[in-house]
């Protein structure tokens, strides 16, 4: 286990690799919606939501701006995506700012921590040996307790995902820039009929019939 461990294993790296570099295009559409939500779609808007370096702090712009913008479904929609949002986030940072290691006991020889966990891990290894209350029977329950096991499938599944979101951004983003164009309609009928929007609205009821 360790930071360098990535490097043996090309497997790990290349699917943390595009999760890093596929997040940028969810960034990306997000950066456009904020243009679109307050109607001044340049680069300024752009450059102001990129400048907030915090992924929750985006979050907070782009509610402030949609309580002023939008109602009814598509606020309901946008609060969705949002959530979604808040979800991959989570998941793609402790992709990419855990530490990596190999195990042979792992259905895919791979195992994961939290960058915290593993610090504390070992401060508390080094206290507990240098103090004599650390036996060798106990030391590898010691050193694995905060590891967990993940997939090549885990870390592909939310590759995908984050794809996914960004194209459902992306749909978002069209609606509202063509509204009442039929660019905007065929954004407004691939954001209904999108399955990651309809599953995280289990609550609400979306218009069975495609808009026209």
């Amino acid at each position: 286990m360790g930071a360098d461990m990535i490097e043996r294993l090309p497997r790990v790296a290349e699917l943390v690799g595009r999760i890093a570099i596929n997040w940028s295009g969810v960034d990306l559409q997000l950066s456009l919606t904020l243009g679109s939500l307050i109607g001044v779609e340049n680069a300024a808007a752009v450059a102001v939501f990129l400048a907030l370096r915090q992924h929750r702090t985006q979050r907070e712009a782009l509610q402030a701006a949609a309580e002023k913008t939008i109602t009814g479904v598509l606020k309901d929609v946008f609060e969705a995506i949002l959530c979604i949002h808040r979800r991959l986030d989570r998941q793609r940072n402790d992709v990419v700012h855990g530490i990596w290691g190999r195990a042979e006991a792992t259905p895919d020889g791979i195992i994961w921590s939290s960058l915290q966990d593993h610090a504390n891990m070992l401060l508390n290894d080094y206290h507990l040996e240098r103090t004599g209350k650390l036996s060798a029977e106990e030391r590898p329950t010691q050193i694995t307790k905060e590891y967990f096991v993940v997939r090549y499938e885990d870390l592909e599944d939310l590759n995908q995902s984050i794809i996914k979101l960004a194209r459902l951004i992306g749909s978002f983003h069209a609606h509202l820039r063509y509204r009442g164009q039929p660019a905007g309609v065929n954004a407004y009928n691939d954001l209904l009929n999108d399955p990651m929007l309809r599953e995280a609205l289990p609550e609400i009821k979306l218009p069975e019939e495609s808009v026209s």
